[in-house]
């Protein structure tokens, strides 16, 4: 192996470690199932104003110019220290089901609640039956936390996507989902029914993280393992189509004010 063949070799060998490959992928498999995807999106963090990179941006396709049904994802590889996602079935007591649902605008949640009660908990995902996670942490680690550092880089920039598009007033519902992509092991920490720890493999589900951000509060964060990618990206064309279909008078609506 030549000079060259070795650089090659650990150049990826470092790609595969920091999760380049996985972000082209999940961007690959977004635009093969018909979604609009932006890779290395820089936004303004909305505290700070510094610059910061979200790894991909897929969006539900709109022709209309009313409706933004988008997915802002964070890919993380982490194959020797586990991720563990602490959850109860008490999680989302006494919280509003909208602002757990996605980061919304206003006018989207005027919208959702003037449905009637079937029609608003039939929507994809807005019901989440069974344990949410409350807490999230990393295995056989001390020091940085990098669940926490993951968890609030993609709901900043879920939020920053939702003061942008506010800001420019054309898009005036707005359902932006936070989402983070794992490949390494997940596992889920919970009591059972005997009061008693259990630790099971996680492959995909949802951790309430309500951290305010400016006054705009935080939503759930989907975390699923590289495993159930496939079956999310399904799962998310039918949010937007839902969404779509469910808005579609209101949308036509605000066209013919246009």
């Amino acid at each position: 192996m030549n000079n060259t063949d070795q650089l090659k070799k650990k150049i990826e060998e470092w790609l595969l470690s920091q999760g380049y490959p996985l972000e082209m992928r999940v961007a690959a498999l977004c635009r093969d199932s018909g979604f609009n995807v932006i890779q290395g999106h820089y936004y303004s963090d909305p505290e700070t104003g510094t610059a910061r990179e979200i790894d991909v941006i897929a969006s539900h396709p709109d022709y209309t110019g009313c409706i933004d049904v988008s997915f802002v994802i964070e890919c993380k590889v982490s194959k020797k220290n586990p991720w563990l996602l602490f959850s109860s079935q008490y999680a989302l007591e006494g919280f509003n089901r909208l602002f757990a649902y996605c980061i919304n605008s206003q006018s989207a949640r005027k919208v959702l609640v003037e449905k009637d009660i079937e029609t608003f908990l039939s929507l994809p995902w807005m019901k989440k039956d069974g344990r949410t996670a409350y807490g999230i942490t990393q295995a056989f680690t001390s020091g940085d936390d990098q669940t926490f550092k993951a968890a609030t880089s993609v709901l900043k920039a879920a939020i920053a996507r939702k003061l942008s598009l506010d800001s420019q007033r054309w898009k005036p519902f707005l359902f932006i989902f936070p989402v983070i992509i794992m490949d390494g092991p997940l596992f889920e920490c919970f009591l059972n029914k005997d009061g008693q720890l259990s630790i099971e493999p996680f492959e995909d589900g949802f951790f309430f993280f309500p951290w305010n951000v400016l006054g705009e509060a935080g939503t759930c964060i989907r975390i699923l393992s590289l495993n159930s990618l496939t079956r999310f990206i399904t799962e998310a064309k039918t949010v937007g189509d839902s969404l779509t279909s469910l808005l579609k008078k209101d949308i036509e609506e605000k066209l013919r004010t246009i």
